[in-house]
């Protein structure tokens, strides 16, 4: 990423954005949840795939245990999202402390202000 400052800065704003901009836009205008949630699902579904693609998706998801009753569970609660359940996700955010890992060059992170990040050198055989 040649701008891991702008990233960073874009996740720590996810509560912000979430509260303040789709919860009040959700509030203002409800019926902006019907295209997201279309939107959502349809992301789900996808599209018609070919038979080697059909194979590799089957693959994945019996790798991962997801099946077919699992993917109607998140649908049925997808159709079922409210504007309440953005401002419950932002708030489970808020509460999350989470770490970031960057994967880069030294000298790239030294350009965004790598002096005010703490550095883990994967090239040490110390590690």
């Amino acid at each position: 990423d040649p701008n891991v400052r702008k990233t960073l800065a874009a996740y720590d704003d996810t509560v912000s954005f979430i509260r303040d901009k789709i919860v009040k836009d959700l509030r203002d205008d409800p019926a902006l949840l019907t295209p997201a949630i279309i939107g959502s699902v349809g992301s789900l579904d996808g599209k018609v795939l070919r038979p080697v693609d059909k194979g590799w998706v089957s693959l994945n998801r019996y790798l991962v245990g997801k099946g077919p009753e699992e993917r109607q569970k998140w649908r049925k609660e997808v159709l079922a999202a409210s504007v309440e359940d953005f401002e419950e996700f932002a708030k489970r955010l808020e509460g999350w402390n989470a770490s970031v890992a960057v994967v880069s060059s030294g000298a790239a992170l030294e350009a965004e202000g790598g002096d005010q990040m703490t550095l883990l050198d994967l090239n040490d055989d110390s590690l």
